[in-house]
């Protein structure tokens, strides 16, 4: 059976795919930026009206990291799942965060903008919505870390050889490689 990262489909695809997902996820707070702009967190409505519009990008986001993350398990780049791992978990505490938020948001401006039993139901349904879609991402974003941890703990990564000469400093990247010396026999 041929090893799943030397697949010649993966390799060509794979730098693609890396751009693409992190273009999307660029696109995407982007546009949520210049759909929201001037910030004005000071503003009650304003805060609860950009956590509901931030939340319908929230399936963007999540998809973006589910594609890096496969590329990473697919490649068995254990650094770069490292990172995604952290990205997921960085993303699901954002989403309860906002969820929280937004909930105390809409109570406020349910209590100072709503008279009627109509009115107030509009809020309670919104927001629950709102809310449950951000706890529900943050659920999948998690199970996605750790199912990723779950992954490398079972698969622990090949020691790395070490090589005869240490690596140069960064900053000597001008400077070329040192060859290693050959006695001669006599």
């Amino acid at each position: 059976m041929k090893d799943v990262s030397t697949a010649p489909v993966l390799s060509r695809l794979a730098q693609p795919l890396r751009w693409f997902a992190g273009f999307w996820i660029f696109l995407s707070l982007f546009e949520f930026l210049l759909n929201v702009w001037p910030l004005q967190f000071q503003s009650l409505a304003w805060r609860y009206a950009a956590e509901g519009l931030f939340s319908s990008s929230l399936p963007v986001l999540a998809l973006a990291c589910f594609i890096l993350n496969a590329l990473a398990l697919l490649e068995r780049k254990y650094r770069a799942l490292r990172r995604v791992i952290r990205l997921h978990g960085g993303l699901a505490l954002l989403y309860v965060l906002c969820a929280v938020d937004f909930a105390l948001n809409a109570r406020e401006l349910r209590d100072t903008a709503v008279s009627g039993r109509d009115a107030e139901l509009v809020f309670v349904v919104g927001a629950a919505k709102v809310a449950l879609k951000y706890l529900g991402i943050a659920g999948v974003q998690l199970l996605a870390a750790i199912a990723s941890w779950r992954w490398m703990r079972d698969n622990p990564e090949p020691d790395v050889i070490q090589l005869s000469s240490p690596k140069r400093p960064w900053w000597l990247f001008w400077w070329p490689e040192p060859v290693p010396r050959q006695r001669r026999r006599r």
